[in-house]
């Protein structure tokens, strides 16, 4: 069966639902938490998203987002293979980390947008986490009710529901989402695509009808074998070396950064690849299958202890991942 097309246009807003494989957790501990929050950091500034409000539970998450380039797969895309790089590297996973798609049913402004963010707002005090929302570490809910300033999410969109008085809005706001929980949106996620008015379904059935033939962003397809010459340049240019270093013959003529470089290319090339030790150690100037071992070996101890090359060899991963060169897993 064919994948739902998502529905794209300019300062669009969805409601944003991901779930870990088979229920797996996302988090294991804060500093997961921090990291995503990292990432949602990172590419609402690259790609000039808005995150409206957000709640991260240990098994699924939930985002409140506009975008007004119209690029929330791109987006999501972008977030999700470099948090999954990041996550299997730490933690030594391997394959998928999210459950399939994302879930991103479109959103009616205002009374929708109310409602959402309440919903979302009140994830942990359903899950009987905390009794109030304000309790609970990873959501937005305090960028809403107090004064504290998020480099994140632009609570703004809906405090401007209950007035231009900040102060007021933020008081009236809170009153709202602890009164009671609200509407159960999960209940009807999987039967609706569109929350909103009838106008407002007939407007989105209606851009669906032109644009089903050739206008709907296509999704992309990774290749499933990564390029062992894209992950030397990507190593090189973490350390600040050319690439053609990496493939010198004889570690007499590499220096210890060098050394250390083309061992962790070796290591990634393994990991994001289906070639054998053979097929590796020719694309790094004619290694034998048993150095290449021996020094794919070295690097792995290394990596144990040394936290700066743990450092260096999680960015390179996520930079992996975010190039598109595979959708291979980390050991």
């Amino acid at each position: 069966m064919a994948r739902p097309l998502r529905v794209e246009f300019a300062n669009a807003h969805y409601h944003v639902i991901a779930r870990g494989d088979e229920l797996k957790p996302l988090f294991r501990d804060n500093r997961d938490f921090k990291r995503y929050i990292r990432f949602l950091h990172r590419y609402r500034n690259e790609l000039g998203v808005e995150i409206i409000a957000y709640c991260l539970m240990n098994t699924h998450l939930h985002l409140e987002v506009k975008t007004p380039l119209a690029n929330i797969s791109k987006f999501m895309h972008s977030l999700h293979t470099a948090y999954t790089g990041y996550y299997n590297f730490r933690h030594k996973s391997r394959g998928h980390l999210f459950q399939g798609r994302f879930k991103s049913p479109l959103v009616e402004e205002d009374s929708y947008l109310l409602e959402l963010s309440r919903y979302i707002h009140n994830q942990a005090v359903r899950a009987g986490i905390c009794s109030t929302p304000i309790e609970y570490q990873w959501s937005s809910y305090r960028f809403f009710v107090t004064s504290q300033v998020s480099q994140i999410v632009s609570p703004e969109i809906v405090l401007r529901l209950y007035g231009e008085d900040i102060n007021k809005a933020r008081k009236r706001y809170r009153r709202f989402v602890e009164r009671e929980l609200g509407l159960d949106v999960m209940a009807e996620e999987k039967r609706r695509v569109v929350y909103g008015s009838a106008e407002f379904q007939d407007k989105i059935l209606d851009l669906i009808n032109d644009r089903l033939s050739h206008n709907l962003p296509e999704v992309r397809i990774l290749r499933r074998e990564g390029k062992i010459d894209r992950i030397q340049e990507i190593v090189a240019t973490r350390y600040n070396i050319a690439a053609d270093c990496l493939t010198q013959k004889g570690n007499r003529y590499m220096s210890k950064e060098v050394l250390e470089a083309r061992n962790l290319s070796l290591y990634l090339a393994r990991i994001f690849t289906e070639k054998t030790h053979r097929e590796i150690g020719k694309a790094f100037g004619g290694l034998c299958d048993s150095r290449v071992s021996r020094y794919i070996s070295k690097i792995t101890e290394q990596l144990k202890t040394d936290t700066d090359l743990q450092e260096i060899a999680e960015e390179a991963i996520i930079k992996i991942y975010e190039t598109g060169i595979t959708t291979g897993s980390v050991y």
